[in-house]
């Protein structure tokens, strides 16, 4: 048996999975696998309920118990997304009075003490978004 990321033999049995497949972890790098991995190919239909999804603002938790996509697989498509799509905001507005809403979301990143902010102005009578704003507290 080798790791599939390290392909070093230091691997030892760590439970199953939801098939009966044992699942090993690699004791250098932590890596966890199955031994012989079946590919299940996701199709462009549940791909769509994903997106349709994501716009409810529905957690990736239940997202992946309704499609059954495990929630690794939907956070790195998500990560995806968001790295491939334009980071400038172009807005086209007409003349006259605007008015602007501030929102706020933060979450913690991998550990408690990385903790991220999204700051976004809202134009409140078009509802479009007029400017954002990533930061990083350091505690």
């Amino acid at each position: 048996m080798h790791c599939p990321k390290c392909n070093s033999q230091n691997v030892i049995k760590n439970g199953g999975i939801h098939n009966g497949k044992l699942k090993f972890m690699c004791n250098n790098c932590s890596r966890q696998f199955v031994e012989n991995p079946t590919k299940k190919i996701i199709s462009e239909e549940t791909w769509g309920l994903v997106e349709k999804l994501l716009l409810e603002k529905i957690p990736i938790a239940d997202i992946s118990r309704v499609t059954g996509i495990s929630e690794p697989w939907l956070q790195r498509y998500i990560n995806d997304k968001y790295e491939n799509i334009d980071q400038q905001i172009n807005v086209v507005r007409k003349k006259g009075r605007l008015t602007i809403q501030c929102d706020e979301m933060w979450s913690f990143v991998e550990m408690k003490s990385n903790k991220k902010w999204i700051w976004l102005a809202i134009d409140v009578g078009s509802k479009q978004i007029v400017g954002s704003m990533l930061a990083v507290v350091i505690v």
